[in-house]
């Protein structure tokens, strides 16, 4: 039989608006202690490659989150976000009573701005772009290196009730390992 998990999540965080609605903080510290993680194995060496659904091992993972909006003139918003997180996990090993530590530091980052101007009075328009720096992440894709991506979009909106965009996603076509398979 398969046991429950269990999961305990803790966070503080604050959020505040500065110079009357200009600029937007927001600010948390995380700690998660999950046990009894519940996980499918497979066995592709046998013929008929077999499944089983067990729990295998607990974690704690601690992190934080940053992120701001600056509104400098109506128009213009530029965002950024910053985030850590960082995985202890005790994972047992199938067939032996010995555990190995399995470890995962991730950063993340993101900037974003965009620029919103009138067409007409039911109309406006947009152009924006945003960029994320994504840190290695040894546990999903051991030695796959830190990746860049980066957004366009250029787009109308009428009278808040539509909106119409052409949006370009990973424009300089960068080709990241996001996960490995055994």
């Amino acid at each position: 039989p398969v046991d429950p998990e269990s999961l305990w999540s803790y966070e503080l965080g604050t959020k505040g608006r500065f110079r009357g609605g200009k600029v937007i903080l927001d600010t948390s510290v995380y700690y998660i202690d999950w046990k009894s993680i519940q996980e499918r194995v497979v066995f592709p060496d046998n013929r008929c490659p077999e499944t089983l659904l067990g729990n295998f091992g607990n974690a704690t993972i601690q992190g934080g989150e940053f992120a701001f909006t600056l509104m400098p003139t109506e128009h213009l918003q530029i965002g950024g976000t910053i985030g850590y997180s960082d995985v202890d996990r005790t994972r047992d090993a199938i067939g032996t009573t010995a555990a190995e530590q399995v470890g995962n530091t991730l950063l993340t980052t993101a900037i974003q701005v965009q620029y919103t101007f009138p067409i007409s009075a039911q109309m406006s328009g947009y152009i924006g772009a945003d960029h994320q720096y994504i840190e290695e992440a040894e546990e999903a894709a051991p030695g796959t290196p830190h990746y860049n991506l980066t957004n366009m979009r250029i787009g109308l909106i009428g009278s808040d009730t539509w909106e119409a965009a052409i949006v370009g996603r990973n424009i300089f076509n960068n080709d990241p390992v996001l996960a490995t398979f055994a």
